[in-house]
């Protein structure tokens, strides 16, 4: 479960207003796949690690062409011809009970043979709901690393419950310094592109803006996310020193004080220790990139942060620590 938790952080908020769900499939000792929802409208991640499964117990290259959630459904259950007998799958949250977007989760896993379904939190929406019941063919065990799994439900649930979901996002070194020079990695850096495009609006100061000059784009994002650009909301009580000539095809807002900002949606807040003071109390998440280099002249001369955090999760990749908390 905790390799599935872990795959399912790789895509946190990216999925958004879906939530982010990972699966891993299990045949005799053997981890067959290990996916994750990736994007709203898109297979769910039981469906994407069964159609992992499926292509490495098969060889059957045909199923690799099908990218919509009802296609790979259709495929799988005329196709499968019992090679999922005995197999268990492990997924961070109960198969959904609908047809939504995408067909049943739970009526697939139903019908493929499989010997057990491990779930790590049952699913509280009243329309999702209900997929444990229809599991009536299997063995079913539920509550599995359950307080970390309900972690990763936490954008999905905010937004679901408040219609709103901020993140703030920031990005250092070993030394807390955050000046001079990009210090994201690749990934990163599209990561944060990626996020971009699903977000509803940047956040950013007016001083960043007039000193750094950010694009504020989505040029690093990955063609699967790239869609539109989103709104830039600047918080500055000097928006007449503030040029907007690099932003003039955007939708672009000047606020003087963080209450007139519109939070509703998800947006993110990019920005160092003096915005993310101002922001304390309104942000829900909070997103840290750390590389490991020391740069102290770049040190923030900013003293007057101080908040506390816990840790959600944290990984490795690309040589930056990424640290998610709440």
């Amino acid at each position: 479960m905790q390799l599935a938790i872990n795959k399912a952080w790789e895509y946190q908020t990216l999925t958004l207003p879906n939530p982010s769900v990972g699966a891993l499939v299990l045949k005799d000792g053997e981890i067959l796949s290990i996916a994750a929802h990736q994007k709203a409208n898109f297979p769910h991640a039981e469906v994407n690690a069964l159609k992992s499964a499926y292509f490495k117990l098969t060889n059957d290259e045909s199923i690799l062409a099908l990218k919509d959630s009802k296609s790979i459904h259709d495929f799988l259950l005329s196709h499968h011809d019992g090679v999922f007998k005995g197999a268990i799958i492990y997924v961070t949250l109960e198969p959904c009970n609908h047809y939504g977007k995408t067909p049943p989760c739970a009526n697939l896993l139903n019908s493929l043979n499989l010997k057990k379904v491990v779930i790590g939190t049952r699913d509280t929406n009243k329309i999702a709901s209900g997929g444990i019941d229809t599991l009536e063919n299997l063995e079913v065990k539920t509550g599995v690393l359950e307080s970390k799994c309900l972690d990763l439900l936490k954008p999905f649930l905010t937004l679901q419950d408040t219609g709103k979901f901020t993140l703030f996002k920031l990005a250092s070194r070993m030394d807390g310094s955050y000046k001079d020079g990009r210090i994201s990695s690749s990934y990163t850096h599209s990561f944060t592109h990626n996020q971009r495009s699903i977000a509803k609006s940047i956040i950013i100061s007016g001083s960043t803006l007039r000193h750094d000059k950010p694009k504020l784009d989505t040029r690093k994002a990955n063609s699967f996310y790239k869609a539109s650009l989103p709104k830039i909301q600047v918080l500055s009580r000097e928006a007449n020193t503030i040029d907007l000539s690099l932003y003039k095809d955007r939708d672009i807002k000047i606020v003087d004080d963080v209450s007139k900002l519109d939070l509703s949606g998800f947006n993110v807040i990019e920005g160092g220790y003096g915005l993310l003071d101002s922001f304390k109390e309104k942000i829900d998440m909070l997103l840290v990139f750390i590389d490991p280099s020391f740069q102290t002249k770049s040190i923030s001369t900013y003293k007057n942060l101080s908040a506390n955090f816990k840790i959600l999760h944290s990984s490795v990749n690309d040589n930056n620590l990424i640290n998610w908390l709440a």
